[in-house]
């Protein structure tokens, strides 16, 4: 071999481990810290996985008041694992007639205005719920706006509660079941 053959061996070597090294130094960490949590104890399983909380809304939209009665349904869904958390117990909750997790208010065009129902973990007694129990579930209404591929959401203010014509008359929600986690 001509010993400029060997330099650009070397040289493109060197080129192609610099990256990998790079890689492998910025990578360790999280593998670490990934390798810990995944290897750590699972959170405590609930004894009731899935129950059934019935509520009522009642709310104007353009002058006309709609009433909705209906179910939400939180489920036990399994372990989750998170950097910030460790393990924790992943619930989903939904709405038994649309078995959607959301409730829909409103849709125009890009705009689509939500009614929060609650947290499962505040329904299904989890102790990984960290809010006030006695305030129980108030329902925030949610504007999600998309532009493009963007979506953007925020609580509905006052000045757009007037321009779409809605307000929360009433709510009722269940108060949450009593559970043990083994």
């Amino acid at each position: 071999m001509h010993k400029g053959v060997k330099i650009g061996i070397i040289i493109t070597c060197i080129l192609l481990t610099i990256p990998i090294v790079v890689f492998a130094v910025m990578a360790t960490p999280w593998l670490i810290l990934y390798v810990g949590l995944w290897m750590s104890p699972d959170p405590a399983k609930p004894q009731t996985t899935y129950a059934e909380f019935p509520f009522e809304i009642v709310y104007q939209i353009e002058g006309e008041t709609v009433t909705v009665t209906d179910v939400f349904i939180c489920e036990y869904d399994g372990i989750g694992i998170n950097e910030a958390v460790g393990k924790y117990v992943e619930w989903k909750g939904y709405i038994k007639s649309s078995k959607k997790e959301e409730f829909v208010l409103l849709t125009d065009h890009n705009v689509k205005i939500i009614c929060t129902l609650g947290d499962p973990k505040y329904y299904m007694d989890d102790p990984a719920y960290d809010y006030p129990m006695e305030q129980g579930v108030v329902p925030e209404l949610i504007v999600y706006e998309q532009s493009g591929d963007i979506i953007s959401s925020h609580l509905l203010s006052e000045e757009e509660q007037a321009r779409y014509k809605i307000q929360l008359i009433h709510w009722e929600f269940s108060a949450p079941i009593s559970n043990v986690f083994e």
